[in-house]
């Protein structure tokens, strides 16, 4: 969309502060969480409900919540995909086969190259007839009934809250048994209230032009011989530079707040991120990126004189 001259320098400026922001940020060494054991060394039980356990300075005070949107429990839970260890499982395309998983970067190349047991996942909880209101009645934080992933269309949404933290530079996970279509699970970012970019949708990991090619991953593979039952990937973090070259209009910075949207079933084994060790002309960018986004915000809700119209300008 073609923006009036007035606008246009506006976005120029906001955008030339966000290019020298990520060339000037320095970024502290990478953080994994795998679901299997707590910010005080406890290990998870499979059916443990999920909310606190990393809200310490160690995993950078995360706070995990979850919405299931098809009309199941709003609970994130940890789900045991080794069948050794959870042999009575509902779901078995959750957990891999005795020789690994049957598809995906995982089943090619592992975790280090060697391992494929990806110990406890994180699910949304879904809810079937007969099961009770409250899955937790005696409030010991395991659920009463079988650990199973919500598989609605949609799912649901499980948010990575780090308010309570360092910003973050970038963010990854892995996940398992996606079932649904790619379009329809995405990542959003934020800080505050403020989303940075867009939508990052899974299909953007195998596509060579979705988003500029920005995310693109050749080892990644959701399906194999038309089933996601048993697939696990790891997905490369999204990062503040590739985000800029997804969203090359918009203004991107640290985010303190990610989203994951599910179209269907599915489950994340980790995630892994970086957070901010801005240096202090770095921190003044920021406000000045900050600054531009209040900015341009006001300007939405007023409108323009008549000279200076809020409408888009013709095409040269």
């Amino acid at each position: 969309m073609n923006l009036h001259p007035r606008r246009r320098r506006v976005v120029q400026g906001i955008t030339l502060a966000t290019v020298i922001l990520l060339t000037s940020l320095r970024v502290d060494a990478g953080t994994t969480i795998t679901f299997d054991v707590d910010k005080d060394g406890n290990a998870i039980r499979n059916g443990q409900i999920l909310d606190a356990e990393f809200n310490g300075p160690t995993f950078n005070n995360l706070v995990i919540t979850a919405q299931n949107l098809g009309g199941g429990y709003n609970l994130a839970v940890a789900f045991n995909s080794n069948p050794a260890l959870n042999p009575a499982s509902p779901d078995p395309d959750l957990q891999r086969t005795s020789s690994g998983w049957r598809g995906g970067n995982i089943a090619t190349k592992g975790i280090d190259g060697i391992h494929t047991d990806l110990g406890n996942l994180l699910i949304i909880q879904d809810k079937v007839a007969g099961n009770p209101s409250n899955p937790d009645a005696n409030g010991d934080g395991i659920l009463n009934i079988k650990p199973n992933d919500e598989e609605s269309s949609p799912a649901g949404r499980i948010t990575f809250d780090f308010t309570g933290g360092v910003p973050l530079t970038s963010f990854g996970l892995t996940l398992v048994d996606v079932a649904g279509s790619l379009s329809g699970y995405y990542l959003a970012f934020y800080s505050g209230d403020q989303q940075i970019g867009g939508n990052v949708s899974l299909d953007a990991f195998t596509s060579k032009t979705k988003l500029n090619g920005a995310f693109y991953d050749s080892s990644v593979a959701f399906k194999v011989s038309s089933t996601s039952n048993q697939v696990a990937n790891i997905l490369a973090p999204v990062t503040l530079d590739k985000l800029a070259k997804a969203f090359p209009t918009a203004v991107i910075q640290p985010f303190d707040k990610v989203v994951f949207y599910m179209k269907g079933g599915g489950g994340i084994a980790r995630i892994k991120f970086d957070t901010l060790a801005p240096e202090p002309g770095s921190l003044a960018l920021m406000g000045l990126g900050g600054a531009g986004i209040a900015a341009m915000a006001r300007r939405r809700k007023r409108p323009l004189s008549a000279a200076g119209s809020d409408e888009p300008c013709a095409a040269a």
